[in-house]
């Protein structure tokens, strides 16, 4: 089933590209993506596949999931089970091809990532520099979306990449709701931007 199903959302696709007049290249594109995300789909079908599960277990597997890579990021460490628990329901699961940008020199930053698996680069273009280059259980996108600037650098995948989103809106219904957790946000923030002040052109904030 999972297969015809498939082949019908690929049929779909090239109907759709035909009638949109989509470039080769872009149609390439397309397709690659969408046959990544097959053999990803039970990650991508996990929602669909527990919607008919309690509200409790949902949460339980949920936190057995996704609650380690949360508690890499320093300012969700020490975070209770109950804001965890708040944090993974709010997180929007992304997939990334190779050699595309999650966020761009510039951009407003309105959401901050979580990288669930593959290789993401962090660089300056302006500079010449790159910051780092993070693997699985990695997060970044924090610093503009909590000091209300634009993204003073850039980050493209190496390879594909599994990430999870988290909203502005979202973040500031936690910092509400959990006391403390906007001081720790903050102080993180801080030190990343600190280290991007070292490095020329790193004005404006990732």
């Amino acid at each position: 089933k999972a297969a015809l199903e498939f082949r019908e959302r690929l049929d779909a696709l090239n109907v759709y590209m035909e009638a949109m007049q989509i470039p080769t290249h872009l149609r390439r594109r397309l397709r690659t993506y969408f046959q990544h995300l097959e053999q990803t789909s039970l990650i991508f079908r996990e929602s669909h596949l527990l919607a008919d599960v309690s509200p409790e277990l949902q949460t339980q597997l949920a936190r057995l999931a996704n609650s380690t890579l949360i508690k890499k990021a320093p300012f969700f460490r020490d975070a209770s089970d109950r804001c965890i628990a708040d944090i993974l329901s709010c997180l929007r699961q992304l997939l990334y091809m190779p050699a595309e940008h999650v966020i761009h020199e510039g951009d407003s930053g309105f959401e901050m990532f979580f990288l669930k698996q593959g290789t993401v680069q962090v660089y300056i273009q302006a500079a010449g520099v790159v910051l780092a280059v993070m693997t699985d259980a990695g997060y970044f996108g924090e610093v503009a979306l909590l000091k209300g600037c634009r993204r003073g650098a850039s980050v493209k995948c190496v390879s594909y990449a599994i990430m999870y989103s988290l909203h502005a809106t979202d973040l500031r219904m936690l910092t509400d709701r959990y006391e403390g957790l906007r001081d720790e946000l903050h102080r993180v923030a801080d030190e990343r931007l600190e280290l991007m002040k070292e490095h020329e052109g790193a004005e404006k904030l990732l």
